[in-house]
């Protein structure tokens, strides 16, 4: 459950913390972040832009989506109140020409976001 991005490093733990270092600066965190409530069980970092997923497969609709410029934030509006993901057991990335991203579950299923413009802008409202 780590995964690396413009010289950072996440990496998830048992309590649902996220934690971001520098990988220079492993000792002392950039950022921990603390909005899934329980065990982190994947973290993926987009290969050209500066996001990252987070979720757990313990709850229904356990995904947080993170910036990671600066000292990062959580998008609060991501993934939705209707999202009905159910146990999230895997997500993934397309490349910045798809703009795509991907979030399947614990029943095989798999729902898809086409992200506009997603190397300038992660702005959850271009969502479509």
């Amino acid at each position: 459950m780590t995964s690396t991005v413009n010289n950072r490093l996440l990496f998830g733990s048992r309590s649902g913390f996220v934690t971001m270092v520098n990988i220079d600066d492993v000792v002392n965190p950039v950022k921990h972040f603390d909005n899934l409530t329980s065990s982190v069980s994947t973290v993926v970092a987009h290969p050209d832009a500066p996001i990252a997923l987070a979720c757990s497969q313990s709850d229904h609709d356990s995904i947080r989506m993170i910036h990671l410029e600066a000292n990062g934030f959580v998008y609060q509006n991501f993934p939705g109140a209707n999202s009905k993901l159910g146990r999230v057991t895997a997500v993934a990335f397309g490349s910045s020409k798809t703009g795509s991203m991907a979030v399947g579950n614990e029943h095989g299923h798999v729902k898809l976001w086409k992200m506009t413009d997603l190397a300038s802008s992660v702005d959850p409202r271009h969502f479509i």
